[in-house]
C-alpha cells in the first residue's frame, strides 16, 4: 500500500499510519459513495465522455480497467458522473 500511495503523495507518503490510511479510505469512500448517488436528472449536459485506464495492480492479477465518465453541462462545467472498475477478461477465457 504505502508503495502505491508513494506514487501519488511522493515521500509524504512514508509517514502515513496503517490507521491514518483507514481513516482516510473510510473518508473517500463515504465521498464516492455520496458522489455515485448523486441526482443528475436536472441537469443538461452537451457532451459525454468516456474512457477506460489499465492498469496492473497485484503482479499476476487481471489488469484493473477503470472506467471514466465525465459531463460537461451546457454552462461548460465538467462534472464527474462516475468511476467504476473492472477486471479485463484474458483473450484465453
Amino acid at each position: 500500500m504505502s508503495s502505491v500511495l508513494e506514487v501519488v503523495l511522493g515521500d509524504g507518503a512514508k509517514k502515513l499510519t496503517p490507521s491514518v490510511v483507514s481513516d482516510l479510505k473510510k473518508s473517500w469512500t463515504t465521498k464516492f459513495n455520496a458522489l455515485k448517488k448523486r441526482d443528475l436528472s436536472s441537469t443538461r449536459f452537451s457532451y459525454i465522455y468516456a474512457d477506460g485506464i489499465y492498469q496492473s495492480v497485484r503482479g499476476d492479477n487481471p489488469k484493473i480497467c477503470v472506467l471514466v465518465i465525465i459531463a460537461v453541462d451546457t454552462d461548460g462545467r465538467k462534472h464527474l458522473v462516475t468511476l467504476e472498475d473492472g477486471v479485463r477478461e484474458s483473450a484465453q477465457s
